[in-house]
């Protein structure tokens, strides 16, 4: 599974507030990361194509841009 392999994946991820979650590229591939509700449910999902996967923790090859 594709989605799996991305947790070990350098992905940088720019916040968009009108979507409510991030948006990153991985081999020219958008990707979206989407916040949830936490802690009643996993803090995030992170969607490619019509896969997802739900993340607990922060993967630590992942960057996030701070929001001004």
């Amino acid at each position: 599974m594709i989605l799996k392999n991305l947790l070990s994946e350098p992905i940088h991820w720019k916040f968009n507030s009108e979507a409510g979650g991030y948006y990153g590229l991985w081999n020219d591939e958008m990707l979206f990361l989407r916040l949830n509700d936490f802690p009643d449910e996993p803090l995030y999902t992170l969607i490619f194509g019509l896969e997802e996967i739900n993340v607990e923790d922060r993967p630590p090859a992942w960057t996030f841009e701070q929001s001004c």
